[in-house]
Formats: C-alpha cells, sequence, structure tokens
C-alpha cells in the first residue's frame, strides 16, 4: 500500500476510534473493538482502566484462553452480519457474552463484550 493508501487507513481509524470511544467509553462493562483477525484496535475506558493493551490478539490477554478457541462466535457473526451471543450462569452471576459485527468504513470490525449481572 502506498503512503497515501496509509494515511487513508489511518485517518479511517482514527475516526473509527473516535466514534467508537463517544459511543462505548460510558459503559460500565469492558468494551473491545476488533478486526476479524482478533487484533485489539480500540478498548473504551473501562477496559483501558483494566491496562488492555491495543494491537494484539484478544485471545492473547484472555484469561480463559481455551473458552476463546472453543466459543469464539465472532466468525459467525461477521459472516451472517448479525450479533451473537451467549449466556452463562457462574454461581450468582450472570454472563452475557457478546460479538457485534459492525457496518463501517472497514470491513471486518466488530465489537466484543461480556455484560456481568449479579443475580440474587
Amino acid at each position: 500500500m502506498n503512503q497515501n493508501g496509509n494515511e487513508g487507513k489511518n485517518e479511517r481509524r482514527r475516526h473509527i476510534s473516535e466514534s467508537f470511544r463517544n459511543m462505548w467509553d460510558g459503559f460500565p462493562h469492558p468494551v473491545l473493538l476488533l478486526h476479524k483477525s482478533r487484533q485489539i484496535i480500540d478498548a473504551n475506558q473501562a477496559a483501558r482502566d483494566l491496562g488492555v493493551p491495543l494491537g494484539v490478539k484478544c485471545r492473547d490477554i484472555s484469561p480463559y484462553p481455551d473458552k476463546c478457541k472453543n466459543y469464539c462466535l465472532a466468525d459467525k457473526a461477521l459472516a451472517e452480519h448479525v450479533w451473537q451471543r451467549i449466556v452463562n450462569r457462574e454461581k450468582s452471576r450472570l454472563l452475557a457474552t457478546y460479538w457485534i459485527p459492525l457496518h463501517s468504513m472497514e470491513e471486518g470490525l466488530y465489537l466484543h463484550f461480556v455484560v456481568d449481572v449479579p443475580v440474587v
């Protein structure tokens, strides 16, 4: 890709990250903006506060790499252009894991997050 192509891609990424942060920085749970390659493009404030690094693969930072390998629905969400969700109950918590494909200036982007809800 030539220099103008790289500049265009970088400008699109800046715009996408700005839009992402405007929408998701106030969300109380960590949210990742990912590329279909699983590279973390950006993270909301909750994720950044936890020290989530940008530019690495999400599986590389997951505390549950086997779950990532066996239960990831990112490919299905991207192929079908429909959000995917898995809901699990663990002790006194309900965990809802989401993969949401984005219609953006760059193909292959999606959101990934887990909503952790206490159950009484």
